[in-house]
């Protein structure tokens, strides 16, 4: 009996180890003005920003509520950022495009040529 217990508490260790791991790459940006990520108009309103990958392989997708709404490739750079941040550019043509969104601990820069799919 007690070896079962050992393997039980084993397993719901590792289950919220995993739900940790998993909660470091995601974060909530407040996007303010329409914006534009890839081919994907933010509406104003709060997003869940989670990403998978390394480097210039980065995967980023974006939740409003449960919804995705766009998925997007970034670059992944870790850095020490005094505070959680949102960079946007007026583009010459009129809409504004997500430049990057900084945590205290990485960046993810966007391209101007990024392509979404929205779904």
């Amino acid at each position: 009996m007690k070896s079962r217990s050992i393997v039980v508490l084993t397993a719901l260790l590792a289950m919220f180890s995993v739900a940790g791991a998993a909660s470091k790459n995601r974060n909530t940006i407040q996007v303010t003005e329409p914006t534009v990520v890839g081919s994907v108009v933010l509406e104003p309103g709060a997003y869940t920003v989670e990403w998978n990958g390394t480097g210039a392989a980065t995967q980023v997708t974006f939740f409003h509520g449960k919804d995705t709404v766009a998925t997007v490739p970034a670059t992944l750079e870790t850095a020490k950022n005094p505070y959680d941040s949102v960079t946007t550019q007026v583009q010459p043509s009129g809409p504004r495009s997500l430049i990057e969104i900084d945590t205290r601990s990485l960046t993810l820069h966007f391209g101007a040529a990024s392509t979404a799919s929205g779904q």
